[in-house]
């Protein structure tokens, strides 16, 4: 997640169908939790979607387990400290001295279990606003989350204005009470040696800041003024408004986009067939964006960013005082939002999957070859059985260079004969991929497990078939030794590689605190066992062959099915 604020302003980052994108050709990446969407001012967004989305996610970390927070075994350099405020903040630390460097990660706990049709995409708009223009103000105005949420220290006139695309030479520091453009927000981010940057993904709202460690304080204050102190006027509102159903009609035209909305539509609906949570349009639909108000907006800006939904992680050379004593003066305010529960998700039909045919015309980005969508409803971030799919994910193939997995050892092969099954399934007859793998999108309420193979037309139904088959016979046998021990391997590889930059611990640490909650835990104490992003190679390192064959029979059953095929060639 290495995009941050540009000179024209302030993005954000990644998608949810980022994963699909990176199906397509770039890079497969297995989210955990929280992917994030590119709305506004990102430069090369599709590249800019699967490097954040990559880092943001690969481990599904921090699954509910009572576990120390501590190095242990994992080889962390240091441990991860959980507090909770007396306002309800929650602030997360992961101390590391080796260079003066700090990074700040802000998530907010608004999700798409937040959403409904109506409200469809209240989050992304809400957020694309806010990033057009921030409340400059004194400091001492800045000491409450009352007064961050009420003040005005502009006209509404000039609130109501459009922020210049360009500010005037030598406008990085505009008088007190004014407001702050994203160039104006990055000017300053810079002045420390740092840059900062937001997302929004399917459980939080994020605002992140990486730079000097002498920085710091100033670096959280800039976050705190993106999250806290946006202008909303209705020029901000109108123009947010436009980028995201522009975004919304565009994406009727995106196969990816449309396989990825029909297998989560499919997988995340009530027992009347609605879509809910993150079976809802990612960006909101026409109708629902044109129908939040700026004063919808505000309300839920209000309600939502209140310091009990607020975890504050910091990964690197770290003052844990500082930045507890400035999160302390949050105040909150008397309407917030009320907790959400868990989405009463309808298990999918078991005796007839629905088929869902996308036909499209090839073109640019509309490949001759056909696609096939295999989504099966699995557990959520939360969930105990979290390590365990992980690992059954990377038997399957999570990426397809992982040549030694099932289903790229099934589909693939490096000459130009085709690959014919054994005795042990007769029925399903021989087919080809191009590409082929498994891709695990744990959430908060709710994750996914996504088969996936490129082949040609008119293998489809076999590719299905072997797709299938190999599920079959997780659910059947027990894996071998060897097999077990080179997928964990590769998901704990993969838990480290994705930790490699100081930005992605943070927002790793933070993310497991976000989504595990605390409420029995006494203001002002110190959490040693709960969940920490770092307990997750170790919850790993314990799954066995059991264990993958338990969560196989327990969620490969039921299961969606999403086809994109090339339209027939014209007589």
């Amino acid at each position: 997640m290495n995009i941050g604020f540009r000179v024209s302003g302030l993005g954000l980052e990644s998608c949810r169908a980022a994963g699909f994108r990176a199906v397509f050709g770039v890079r497969v990446a297995a989210f955990a939790a929280s992917v994030f969407s590119v709305v506004a001012f990102v430069p090369n967004a599709a590249t800019a979607a699967v490097t954040s989305a990559s880092a943001a996610t690969s481990a599904a970390p921090g699954m509910s387990d009572a576990s120390t927070i501590s190095a242990g075994a994992t080889g962390i350099p240091a441990a991860t400290q959980r507090s909770v405020l007396d306002n309800g903040a929650t602030l997360v630390i992961r101390m590391d001295r080796t260079a003066p460097r700090v990074a700040i990660s802000l998530l907010v706990r608004a999700g798409a279990a937040d959403e409904t049709t109506a409200t469809a995409g209240w989050r992304r708009l809400l957020a694309e606003a806010m990033l057009r223009a921030s409340i400059d103000g004194p400091t001492a105005a800045r000491n409450t989350m009352a007064q961050q949420l009420t003040t005005q220290p502009v006209s509404q006139q000039a609130a109501d204005a459009p922020p210049p695309s360009t500010p005037p030479a030598g406008d990085s520091q505009p008088p007190a009470g004014g407001a702050l453009t994203g160039t104006q927000l990055q000017r300053r981010a810079e002045a420390v040696g740092g840059r900062i940057g937001a997302g929004v993904g399917d459980d939080v709202i994020e605002f992140w800041a990486v730079g000097d460690s002498s920085g710091a304080s100033t670096l959280l204050d800039l976050l705190l003024t993106v999250a806290l102190r946006p202008r909303l006027s209705e020029a901000d509102v109108e123009a947010a408004r436009g980028r995201l159903v522009a975004r919304v009609e565009s994406e009727q035209n995106d196969i990816r986009a449309l396989a990825a909305s029909a297998l989560r539509g499919q997988l995340y609906r009530d027992a009347r067939g609605e879509p809910l949570a993150y079976g809802l349009p990612e960006q909101g639909t026409r109708q629902s964006l044109e129908a939040l108000t700026r004063d919808k907006l505000r309300d839920y800006h209000r309600r939502y960013f209140q310091p009990s939904r607020l975890t504050v992680s910091a990964a690197g050379d770290v003052n844990a005082g500082a930045l507890s004593a400035r999160l302390a003066r949050l105040a909150t305010t008397d309407t917030p939002a009320a907790p959400v529960v868990a989405p009463p998700f309808a298990p999918v039909g078991k005796s007839d999957p629905l088929l869902i045919v996308r036909q499209v015309a090839p073109g640019l980005d509309r490949p001759r070859e056909a696609w096939v969508f295999i989504s099966y409803l699995v557990a959520g971030f939360n969930h105990a059985d979290g390590p365990a799919l992980r690992v059954l994910a990377a038997i399957l193939g999570e990426s397809p260079n992982q040549s030694a997995a099932r289903l790229p050892r099934r589909l693939m092969t490096l000459g130009p004969n085709r690959l014919t099954f054994g005795a042990s399934s007769p029925a399903v007859g021989a087919a080809q991929a191009a590409q082929t793998a498994a891709l695990l999108t744990p959430r908060r309420f709710g994750g996914e497990i996504i088969l996936f193979a490129q082949t040609e037309a008119s293998d489809v139904d076999a590719v299905k078939n072997a797709l299938l088959d190999e599920t079959r016979k997780l659910r059947e046998t027990n894996i071998g030794a060897a097999e077990l021990t080179r997928a964990k391997n590769f998901v704990r590889g993969s838990w480290a590689v994705d930790r490699e930059a100081l930005r992605d611990r943070a927002f790793q640490a933070g993310l497991v605190a976000a989504l595990n909650p605390a409420p029995s835990l006494p203001p002002g104490a110190t959490a040693m066992s709960l969940p920490s992003d770092t307990d997750y190679p170790a919850r790993v390192a314990r799954v066995t062959a059991a264990d993958v064959r338990r969560v196989a029979q327990k969620y490969l059953s039921s299961y969606a099915v999403a086809l994109i095929m090339p339209e027939p060639a014209s007589r």
